[in-house]
C-alpha cells in the first residue's frame, strides 16, 4: 500500500517544479478537515506559458483548465489569468493542481480566515525547501512590513506555521521539543537537519565513512541523509550487501558507492518524470527516480521494456510531479477516521465468520441427507449390493467395471473400500462400502456418518445464532454511531470559563472559588491582566497576553464584561453592572491586618480601572479553534468577531437554562453538553441573530 507522505527528494522535485508559480497572487484559503488545507492562487498566464512545451506538464494543465470542464465551482479562468490550487495535508503530502476536486466549505475556519486576512493579494515571492528536510517554505511579499513565510511541515505529525520577521505569528498546532518550541510569539527555529546529499563530494563521503561504525544502508540514511528507499536502491545498484559494515568497504567500493549515489541523485535532479510503481495495479511507491530494486532489475532499458504497463509489477510515468501526487495520493472523498477503520475491520471479520458458518452448515446438512439416502438405498437395492460385497475378492480384483467403480486398499493392506453406484431418490449416487462389513454393517456406518453430520450441523447452528447476535450488535452500534455527533478535541482552557476577545486574546475565568484561586496562582503572568465584577460572587478572569498580541482597552473591557456575565448579577436579573481590571502585581492573597480573605478571594492594591454600565447581555456562537468547532459565550462584540454565521443573544429571563441550551444546541448543531457548560447559571432569554453573508 502506498504511504501517503513524501520523501525529502520528492519534496525537492516539488519545489523545483513549482518555481513556475513564483509571482502568483494569493487569493483564498480553505480548511477541508482537521489536517487538510487548500490555498488558491491567481496566476498570470504569460508567466507560465514559456514552461508549457511538454505534454502533461503542470504548466500545460494550468493553462488548459476551464471551469466548465469540471464541476462549475467557479474557479479557473480565461484571458490573462488562470488559477492554481495548492493542496497541503499536514504531515503528509502536497501538490499544485488547476482545481482540487473537493467541495470547499462555505464558512472558513478561523485559521483559514486568518490566512485570507494576512495573505490576500500578496505575491508569492519564493518557494523553497529547508535544507534537505521535508519542509516547504512559501514566502509572501510583506509590502512595507517584513515578508510573511508559511512553513509547511511534512514530517511526523506535521504543522503549518506562519512566521514574520523570524517570530511565529500563527502556528496551526503549538508544541515544544527539547530542540525547538513552536508557539505564538516565540522565535522560529526549523527542526534539526542533516547534510544535503546533493552537495556531497567523494572526499566528504570518505570522511563520513571514517566516523561511522554501522552497516552501509544505515550509513546512507543517517550520515548521507538519504531517504530509506533511496539507500536501498543505491545498495541494489552497486551490488553491495546493505548489511555490510562500512569500515569493511575497500577504497574501490567506497568510490563505487559514491558514483551510484551521484547516479541516483542526478536522476532526481535532472529527470523530467515522476514514476508511480504498481503491484498488481495497486500503487505502492511514487518517486522521481525509477526504482530498479522494486523490479529486481538493474538495466533501465530492460525495466522500460518489461514493466511499463506490465501485469504484476509495473510503472507509469508522469511529466508533472504534482499531478502524479494528486493521481496516487489524493482522495476526492475525505478519508475515514481511525475509529471508522477499526469498526469496518471488525464488521468485515464478523461478516466473513458468518458467511463461513452458513457455508459450513449447508455442507453438513447436505452430508447428513446424502449419507441417510445412501443407507436407505442399500436396502432398496439389497440383492445387488449384497452380491457385490459377497463376491468381491481383493486378490482377484483387476480393474473397475460396471458394478465396482474403484477399489481403495487400506494402509495396513488388510481391508479396503469399494466405490459403487447406488440409486437414491435423487438419482444415481456413489457410496463407499467397507469390504469387511456386510450390507447391514455398511448401512449402520452410513447412518452413523449421517448422525455425526447432523450433530455438527446442530453445533454450527448454535454458533451461527451467536454470530447473528454479533451482526445485530454491530448494526445497532452503526446506527448509534450514525446518530452520535463526532467527538471533538478538548482544549486545556475548557476546564474554565473561557472566550476570546475581539482582538483574539484568550480570557479564562473560574467556575468556583477553588478554580479562582488556581487561575490566579497558576495562570496569571506578568504580561496578563486581571478582571473582576464589582460584586461578590463573580469569577476571577485572566486575560492571557501572548508575545505579539496587541492588547487595547477593547480586550480589557471585554474581559471585565466577561466576569460580569458570570457573576451573581445575571441570576439577579439586573440590567447592568460594573467591573474593573488591574495589573497582576496589584492582585494579592494577603489581607489587610485584622481582616480575613475567604478561599478564592483576593486583595486588590492600588487603583482599579473601572468599566461602568456593562450590560447583562452576551452572545453565544460557534467558533473554530485549530479547526475544531466550539460553542463560545461572552461579550456580544467578541462573539461577532470570533464566531461565523448566526449567533444567539443571551440575557436574564424566565426560560430554564437547560431548555435554552437544548434549543440553541439543536439550531447551531453544537454539542448540548458544550453549550450547557459555557452558559451562565440562571434562567435566561435567547434571541437568534442572523448576519448577512
Amino acid at each position: 500500500m502506498l504511504k501517503k507522505n513524501l520523501s525529502s527528494l520528492s519534496v525537492r522535485r516539488f519545489v523545483e517544479e513549482s518555481q513556475i508559480l513564483v509571482g502568483s497572487r494569493f487569493q483564498k484559503a480553505y480548511q477541508l478537515d482537521h489536517g487538510s488545507f487548500v490555498m488558491r492562487f491567481n496566476v498570470y498566464r504569460a508567466d507560465i506559458e514559456p514552461h508549457a512545451g511538454r505534454e502533461g506538464s503542470l504548466a500545460e494543465a494550468l493553462l488548459s483548465y476551464k471551469p466548465e470542464d469540471k464541476t462549475g465551482f467557479g474557479v479557473g479562468g480565461e484571458g490573462r489569468y488562470t488559477k492554481a490550487d495548492l493542496f497541503f495535508h499536514i504531515g503528509g503530502y502536497l501538490f499544485f493542481t488547476p482545481h482540487v476536486m473537493r467541495e470547499m466549505p462555505k464558512t472558513p475556519s478561523p485559521y483559514a480566515m486568518m490566512l485570507r486576512k494576512r495573505l490576500r493579494n500578496r505575491v508569492l515571492k519564493e518557494i523553497s525547501q529547508v535544507g534537505m528536510d521535508r519542509v516547504v517554505v512559501l514566502t509572501f511579499s510583506g509590502g512595507e512590513e517584513d515578508d510573511i513565510k508559511l512553513y509547511l511541515e511534512l514530517f511526523g505529525d506535521g504543522n503549518l506555521i506562519m512566521v514574520r520577521g523570524g517570530i511565529i505569528e500563527a502556528p496551526y498546532t503549538s508544541r515544544s521539543w527539547a530542540s525547538r518550541t513552536v508557539k505564538r510569539g516565540e522565535e522560529f527555529s526549523p527542526p534539526p537537519s542533516g547534510m544535503d546529499p546533493l552537495e556531497l563530494t567523494l572526499d566528504g563521503m570518505k570522511e563520513l565513512v571514517e566516523e561511522w561504525k554501522d552497516d552501509v544502508v544505515r550509513f546512507l540514511i543517517r550520515k548521507v541523509n538519504l531517504p530509506p528507499i533511496y539507500a536501498e536502491e543505491i545498495c541494489f545498484r552497486s551490488y553491495l550487501d546493505k548489511g555490510k559494515k562500512v569500515q569493511e568497504l575497500t577504497e574501490g567500493e567506497i568510490e563505487s558507492l559514491f558514483l551510484y549515489v551521484q547516479e541516483v541523485l542526478n536522476e532526481v535532479r535532472d529527470g523530467k518524470s515522476t514514476h508511480i510503481h504498481y503491484d498488481r495495479e495497486r500503487p505502492v511507491l511514487m518517486e522521481p527516480a525509477l526504482m530498479g530494486s522494486f523490479f529486481d532489475e538493474r538495466d533501465r532499458g530492460e525495466i522500460e521494456r518489461r514493466f511499463k504497463g506490465g501485469d504484476d509489477l509495473s510503472y507509469s510515468s508522469f511529466a508533472s510531479f504534482s499531478l502524479a501526487v494528486e493521481s496516487s495520493m489524493f482522495e476526492a472523498d475525505p478519508p475515514p477516521s481511525p475509529g471508522e477503520v477499526r469498526r469496518e475491520k471488525g464488521k468485515s471479520r464478523i461478516e466473513r465468520m458468518y458467511g463461513a458458518q452458513v457455508e459450513s452448515l449447508e455442507k453438513r446438512e447436505e452430508e447428513a441427507g446424502r449419507y441417510h439416502r445412501l443407507a436407505e438405498a442399500l436396502y432398496t437395492d439389497y440383492q445387488r449390493i449384497e452380491m457385490i460385497l459377497t463376491n468381491f475378492d481383493k486378490n482377484t480384483f483387476e480393474e473397475p467395471g460396471e458394478d465396482i467403480k474403484e477399489f481403495l486398499l487400506d494402509r495396513n493392506g488388510k481391508g479396503g473400500r469399494i466405490r459403487v453406484d447406488v440409486k437414491t431418490e435423487k438419482g444415481m449416487e456413489e457410496a463407499l462400502l467397507d469390504i469387511g462389513q456386510d450390507i447391514n454393517g455398511n448401512a449402520e456406518l452410513l447412518y452413523a456418518l449421517s448422525k455425526r453430520s447432523r450433530k455438527k450441523a446442530a453445533g454450527i447452528k448454535k454458533a451461527l445464532e451467536i454470530t447473528r447476535g454479533k451482526v445485530r450488535k454491530v448494526e445497532k452500534e452503526e446506527e448509534k454511531e450514525a446518530r452520535k455527533p463526532p467527538k471533538l478535541r478538548r482544549f486545556w482552557f475548557e476546564t474554565f470559563r473561557w472566550a476570546h476577545s475581539s482582538e483574539g486574546v484568550l480570557m479564562i475565568g473560574g467556575r468556583d472559588a477553588k478554580m479562582n484561586e488556581r487561575i490566579v496562582k497558576k495562570y496569571l503572568r506578568d504580561a496578563d491582566f486581571y478582571s473582576h465584577a464589582d460584586i461578590q460572587g463573580s469569577p476571577s478572569v485572566v486575560l492571557r497576553v501572548e508575545k505579539g498580541d496587541e492588547v487595547t482597552d477593547i480586550s480589557r473591557e471585554e474581559a471585565t464584561h466577561f466576569s460580569v456575565l458570570f457573576s451573581k448579577a445575571f441570576n439577579a436579573k439586573v440590567g447592568s453592572e460594573r467591573g474593573y481590571w488591574v495589573l497582576p502585581d496589584q492582585v494579592s492573597r494577603s489581607a489587610q491586618s485584622g481582616e480575613f480573605l475567604p478561599k478564592g478571594s483576593f486583595m486588590i492594591r492600588g487603583k482599579k480601572n473601572f468599566v461602568d454600565k456593562l450590560p447583562l447581555m452576551g452572545g453565544l456562537g460557534i467558533t473554530y479553534i485549530q479547526g475544531v468547532p466550539k460553542a463560545m459565550f461572552g461579550p456580544e462584540s467578541a462573539v461577532i468577531k470570533n464566531c461565523a454565521g448566526p449567533y444567539y443573544r443571551i440575557r436574564p429571563g424566565r426560560t430554564k437554562k437547560t431548555e435554552a441550551a437544548r434549543a440553541i444546541a439543536y439550531d447551531l448543531g453544537a454539542e448540548l453538553d458544550q453549550v450547557v457548560s459555557v452558559l451562565p447559571a440562571g434562567d435566561m432569554e435567547y434571541e437568534k441573530v442572523k448576519r448577512e453573508e
